[in-house]
């Protein structure tokens, strides 16, 4: 999809397009450049869990503003006639999700996990990036400001764009949360997940996540605190009291339970 959307924007509007992200290093581009977070809280992320298509368009922060006007038109345009042109392709592929996670619930094999921690690698293939010389004054990329006075350079580079588990969890076939807070409930429900509740006391094998840990971070990143929560998975025989709440994975949105 995306490959050919750049090229409608340079071939029809003379518009360049590169995957999101940064240099590994401002200072020697020859590192590669990276995709950005995999963290679920960003929304193009979370679209992607629901088994859904996103796009994340930036445009270049030191072009003027009717460049960056254009080119915001120019990328919605051609995705859109990207995606009229393949519709059947593209409803297909959802519904082809949705299925899959379905049957990946019902009967996940062993080795059918959750990742819960990434690392970045390369894609196996590289990128061409058109910009400036590395500007030697700056402490940080931050502090790097185009100059037309500057030289322009042509970098192709790794593209570091692989998100690999580092750490992973088997995939359950439900989570089960007794004597939950109200709020849980609407939470779920707010995000579109089938939530069911025991009506009687039952006492099922589960593996049980123990909290041993709870760290908050020390400053605000972007409007919220993270938390780190550390624990570990105990295997045994619990009881259940009626009204505990079951949220099964065997479903369109398993992978956001």
């Amino acid at each position: 999809m995306m490959p050919a959307i750049t090229a409608t924007l340079r071939k029809r509007y003379n518009t360049l397009a590169i995957p999101y992200g940064n240099f590994v290093d401002p200072k020697n581009p020859s590192k590669g450049w990276e995709a950005s977070e995999a963290q679920q809280r960003y929304l193009t992320n979370y679209m992607g869990l629901r088994n859904r298509l996103s796009l994340l368009l930036e445009n270049y922060s030191y072009a003027d503003f009717a460049t960056r006007v254009r080119g915001n038109v120019h990328f919605l345009q051609a995705t859109i006639d990207f995606l009229a042109a393949n519709r059947d392709r593209v409803a297909a592929l959802l519904t082809n999700a949705d299925r899959a996670t379905i049957e990946r619930g019902r009967s996940a094999a062993p080795e059918d996990s959750v990742a819960l921690d990434f690392e970045l690698r390369p894609l196996g293939r590289s990128i061409t990036i058109e910009g400036y010389l590395p500007d030697s004054t700056a402490k940080t990329p931050w502090e790097e400001k185009p100059d037309p006075a500057r030289p322009h350079a042509t970098y192709t580079v790794p593209l570091i764009y692989a998100h690999v588990s580092t750490r992973s969890v088997r995939r359950p076939f439900a989570y089960c949360i007794p004597l939950p807070d109200p709020a849980i409930a609407g939470k779920l429900r707010e995000h579109g997940l089938l939530v069911e509740r025991l009506t009687a006391p039952d006492t099922l094998e589960v593996e049980k996540f123990l909290v041993r840990e709870v760290k908050g971070a020390a400053a605000p990143y972007q409007g919220h605190y993270c938390t780190t929560i550390v624990g570990e998975l105990v295997e045994g025989r619990t009881g259940f009291p009626a009204g505990s709440l079951g949220v099964t994975t065997a479903q369109p949105l398993g992978n956001v339970a």
